[in-house]
């Protein structure tokens, strides 16, 4: 399960990003990613920082490693 300003990555656009919402629909949860990386993207939306609304099947949680 995920939860608010977990470190994430879209599986498919490669993509690492901070989950900032969790919307619960009738077709399942929501969560919107903003990008770590500026810049724009065909099928993000917002400002500096793209925004992506995903599936918890299109994310998998980030692994930290030690230094």
């Amino acid at each position: 399960m995920f939860k608010l300003y977990d470190n994430v990555i879209i599986k498919d656009k490669h993509i690492s990003g901070t989950i900032i919402d969790i919307i619960e629909t009738q077709k399942g949860l929501v969560f919107t990613v903003e990008s770590n990386d500026k810049g724009k993207w065909e099928d993000g939306y917002g400002g500096i920082y793209p925004l992506f609304d995903c599936s918890e099947t299109e994310i998998e949680r980030m692994i930290k490693t030690a230094q």
